[in-house]
Formats: structure tokens, C-alpha cells, sequence
């Protein structure tokens, strides 16, 4: 359709049907729902802690979680879109590999985790815990989480 049409059918309804389409867009619309609470009341802190939960979460899962970048972009990119204060876009996330002095740490990192030796760990790693999460046996329980001490030691 595209934002002309659009605006020209907007113009067309009376104020109490534009409350009742964006009542009704709200009701229908979680995205929609988020930005037309923020547009109301601009809880900008609240909602800065909101979204860097979901940033911290997918950047730096804990133990044994896969780490979700696509979730944790789109989590920055949804907090953009808030328009919020600029310090506040900052604050999301801090560190960069772009900045110099984490270039460094930045490139090795990337090597350590293309190293056949980081795979073959985190491959094993994930297997046992994906068997430690089907499994309800004591014994085998116990076994694999021996096994997942002993290759975290080794590591």
C-alpha cells in the first residue's frame, strides 16, 4: 500500500475511529502494543533495563547456552526504534570490536573460537548437556556430569 495511501485513508476517519483502529492495533499488535506504551509514558530507564536484559542474555548466555546474536541485535535494533535519549543507545552495549583497544582481544577471540580444539569442546560440551537433560537416572546423571567436570578441567 505505502505511506501515502495510508495517510490518505487516515484522513478519511474521524477521531473516534482512529481510536478505535489504534485501540484496535494495540489489542492485535505486541510491537505496536511496546511503542504506543512508550509514546504515553516514556519510561525510558525502565525500558532501557528491559531491553539490556535481553542484550546481556543473548550476548553472554550462561553456562552451557548457545550465544543469540540475531536475538541480541534485534533486541538493540527494537530499542532504536523507541527513539530513547542517546545516552541511553550508548549505554546498550559499550564495547565494540571496532574500538582499538579491543581490536586485539577482538581477533584472537574470533581465532579461539574457529579452533578445532574450541568445536570439538563445545560440541562435546553441548552433548552432554543435552543428555544430562534427558536423562533421569542417578547413575548416568552423576557419570555425565563427571564427564562434563572433567572436560571443563581440561579445557
Amino acid at each position: 500500500m505505502g505511506l501515502v495511501n495510508l495517510k490518505k485513508g487516515l484522513k478519511t476517519l474521524d477521531k473516534n475511529q482512529l481510536v478505535a483502529l489504534i485501540a484496535d492495533l494495540y489489542k492485535k499488535n505486541k510491537a505496536a502494543r511496546e511503542y504506543l506504551d512508550f509514546y504515553v509514558q516514556p519510561n525510558e530507564q525502565e525500558r532501557f533495563e528491559k531491553y539490556q536484559v535481553r542484550v546481556v542474555e543473548a550476548f553472554f548466555p550462561k553456562r552451557g547456552h548457545p550465544l543469540r546474536l540475531r536475538e541480541g541485535k534485534q533486541a538493540i535494533s527494537d530499542f532504536r526504534q523507541l527513539e530513547p535519549a542517546a545516552e541511553l543507545l550508548t549505554e546498550q552495549l559499550p564495547y565494540s570490536s571496532q574500538q582499538p583497544e579491543l581490536a586485539g582481544f577482538a581477533q584472537w577471540l574470533g581465532q579461539f573460537l574457529s579452533t578445532e580444539k574450541f568445536r570439538d569442546f563445545s560440541a562435546r560440551f553441548l552433548r552432554l548437556g543435552q543428555a544430562l537433560q534427558s536423562t533421569a537416572d542417578y547413575e548416568t546423571r552423576r557419570a555425565l556430569l563427571d564427564a562434563r567436570r572433567a572436560l571443563e578441567t581440561n579445557f
